[in-house]
């Protein structure tokens, strides 16, 4: 039986359940190789040559015609995704010519497909790499099996036949394509796709000869990041993340300027084979209480897709760890404040941590679109308890500055990356925040038991936070504390305690001196419990992390006692709250030195110091700190406190790719997809990192090869 023309083949069904979509670029694209063909065939026929070199000719526009339908289809960037078909490799039934390794008639399903890739599988054994097209189109089920069976009609053996049989018509010819094989070769940016295919000139009278056309036709294939598919939120680093790398909790997403927001969070996870429940992702992201772009504009999309590798800096000038006190920042020339927008060039700045966690302290930065500014971040970022990022246009307010002029690159050490061990994760019980992953004992502070580092930001001052953040080994923290007081630290040159509370690498750490000074005062030091764990910045439910004696207990100021009188009581103290019964209570720490203090510790992100907090507080001053006897024991310690100051919108423009993205469910929190900063984003040193869900298509044809034919 004669096969019917290719154009009665149009359904696509996205789940196996809803109804079909015409393609409508491979119902053009069939089209015009119709009326192409037909036009041709006129002309042809009317020549005065003989009947064979008609039919020569005949049988190359039937192949060319073949061509033309094959790139119309795959072109396709709507929904259909027959794009993904373009990273396949295929072969017809009747092929001779086959690429290695791939049976005939073996038509290859896009998302059975892995790409390779040895970082993000992490030494799992049984991981085959990252899926080559997604098992979930947003909330719901891509029917593969039938958008793969339609496209197996192109390799199904049967050569397709060209144009209609009108009634009535006189002819001496049929046209027909047959389509032999696909191959591609390359990466997932960018590929080659080779089709052999042949064009068929077959006459109606059986006693003349079929002349056919073969082709060997190969396409750059290239591939684009629309609006709606570009990673305003990327999330996962390799496939063991899984769902702990992410909270969204009640963030909130805008467009700019009240319009829709368009864009996408990318989950980079691997999802099982089997994986149906396309619709839980909103649940799965614990983000029942957010709003979404449409379907189509953004939303969550699950898949592994690779990440674009950090750009490298030159002319990077190395300031050291910054930290930001009101002192601090007050200083003439201090690094704190990077506001020489003045340089119409770009300024690349190493910094190894920003810590600017109590009240008064302000980390800023001018930038201009003729002075972008780069910082590679060794270790942390700290903005709490106070303090402020501020990012200005030139001159103007905190917060006006372009996203696309403050580019923020975390750049762990080698020796420096997540281990196992301790494993920073968002907690996704409760209100979220952050929580520690197969725990382990602290014996000493080396690189094998340490979380990797985190961005922590509790507060964006009622501004917007404008970057574009590169950390896909690090965690990305915003949570609102319960706690309303906070340490005073630092404001003036007659302070007598310099020591300040920190979050680094996501759990609770404090910096000795924040004047500055020796290696040792201004570098990191960690916090552990009695029995050698670490506590984590947001310390409540966490499960085995710490003694039962400190569980529940926030970690907001420490201090250390005056030399008169002197008595047996402990020198260093640590001011905790707890948050399950709202008592506050002195606990004593011992310090116990782990590492050396100088800028290679620095650079790897290594703390010199373990605090090791006694098991039962020194003394307990309950839920009223303006009691004379806490008044005294806080004078005692020369601990200072304020009220924290008033955390209303926490709102954030530009992009965050990070391993983990840990927000929480208090507070307000927008995030705004900037179609602005979509358009800018080829600013450098980011101009070839453009990031997202995209689309393939074949463009410029690299190579046209042609063998005539003839047969009986």
């Amino acid at each position: 039986m004669e096969k019917k023309p290719l154009v009665r083949v149009n359904e696509l069904f996205l789940d196996e359940s809803s109804g079909f979509a015409i393609s409508q670029i491979l119902v053009l694209g069939i089209g015009l190789a119709v009326i192409t063909s037909g036009i041709l065939s006129a002309a042809l026929l009317g020549l005065k040559e003989s009947k064979i070199s008609r039919q020569e000719l005949m049988a190359k526009t039937a192949s060319e015609s073949g061509v033309t339908t094959f790139r119309a289809l795959l072109n396709d960037n709507g929904d259909s995704l027959f794009y993904y078909f373009w990273l396949t490799k295929n072969c017809s039934i009747n092929a001779i010519e086959c690429p290695t390794n791939i049976l005939n008639s073996t038509i290859a399903n896009p998302s059975n497909q892995f790409w390779e890739d040895k970082d993000w599988c992490n030494g799992n054994q049984n991981c085959k790499g990252r899926r080559v097209a997604p098992l979930c189109n947003y909330e719901r089920k891509i029917g593969w099996n039938r958008t793969t069976n339609y496209f197996k009609t192109l390799l199904d053996g049967t050569p397709d036949k060209i144009g209609y049989d009108l009634l009535g018509a006189k002819k001496e010819f049929n046209q027909f394509y047959d389509i032999k094989s696909t191959e591609f070769t390359g990466s997932e940016d960018y590929g080659i796709t080779s089709i052999l295919l042949e064009g068929i000139n077959k006459p109606i009278s059986q006693n003349e000869k079929t002349a056919s056309n073969k082709l060997r036709v190969n396409f750059q294939v290239n591939k684009k990041i629309p609006l709606s598919g570009f990673a305003f939120l990327s999330i996962g680093e390799n496939v063991d993340d899984d769902e702990d790398s992410l909270f969204l909790g009640n963030l909130n997403i805008y467009g700019d300027n009240g319009s829709s927001p368009k864009g996408s969070i990318i989950w980079r996870r691997n999802l099982d084979d089997n994986f149906s429940d396309c619709a839980s992702f909103r649940q799965q992201a614990k983000s029942n209480n957010s709003n979404f772009p449409r379907k189509g504009n953004g939303g969550i999309w699950v898949q592994p897709l690779k990440m674009p590798k950090e750009p490298s800096l030159g002319g990077i000038k190395d300031i050291g760890i910054l930290i930001c006190t009101p002192e601090v920042i007050n200083r003439r020339g201090t690094a704190c404040k990077l506001n020489n927008f003045q340089e119409k060039k770009t300024r690349n700045y190493l910094i190894h941590s920003i810590f600017a966690s109590s009240p008064g302290s302000r980390f800023e930065v001018s930038t201009s679109d003729d002075s972008i500014v780069n910082l590679k971040i060794l270790g942390d970022i700290d903005i709490s308890n106070g303090g402020i990022f501020c990012h200005r246009d030139k001159s103007s307010k905190c917060g006006s500055g372009n996203p696309n002029n403050l580019n923020i690159f975390f750049s762990p050490h080698s020796d420096n990356s997540a281990s196992n061990y301790n494993k920073l994760v968002c907690h996704r019980n409760g209100n979220g925040g952050v929580k520690l992953k197969n725990i382990h004992t602290i014996s000493s502070l080396n690189t094998k038991y340490l979380p990797a580092n985190s961005f922590n930001i509790d507060n964006t001052n009622n501004e917007k936070f404008n970057a574009f953040i590169y950390a896909p080994s690090n965690t990305f923290i915003s949570i609102m504390p319960e706690n309303k007081l906070v340490q005073t630290v630092n404001t003036n040159r007659n302070s007598v305690l310099g020591s300040m509370v920190v979050t680094t690498r996501g759990v609770k750490g404090w910096i000795n001196e924040t004047r500055g000074g020796r290696w040792e005062d201004k570098m990191t030091n960690l916090f552990v419990t009695s029995n050698n764990k670490l506590i984590p910045s947001e310390n409540g439910g966490v499960t085995g992390s710490i003694d039962t004696s400190f569980k529940n207990q926030d970690i907001i100021a420490m201090g250390t006692k005056n030399e008169y009188p002197k008595n047996n009581l402990i020198k260093d103290v640590i001011l905790a709250y707890n948050r399950e019964n709202k008592n506050y209570s002195l606990f004593g720490f011992e310090k116990q030195r782990s590492n050396q203090a100088n800028d290679s510790s620095s650079q790897r992100s290594l703390p010199v110091n373990k605090g090791i907090i006694k098991r039962n507080p020194v003394i307990n001053l309950g839920t009223n700190l303006n009691t004379s006897l806490a008044i005294y024991w806080l004078n005692f310690y020369n601990i200072r406190l304020s009220i924290r100051p008033t955390i209303s919108n926490r709102d954030f423009s530009g992009a965050a790719w990070v391993k983990n993205l840990c927000f929480d469910n208090r507070g307000k929190k927008r995030w705004y997809f900037s179609e602005k900063f979509y358009d800018q984003f080829n600013k450098q040193p980011k101009e070839k990192m453009k990031f997202g869900v995209g689309y393939y298509r074949g463009q410029s044809i690299l190579l046209w090869d042609t063998l005539r034919d003839f047969r009986s």
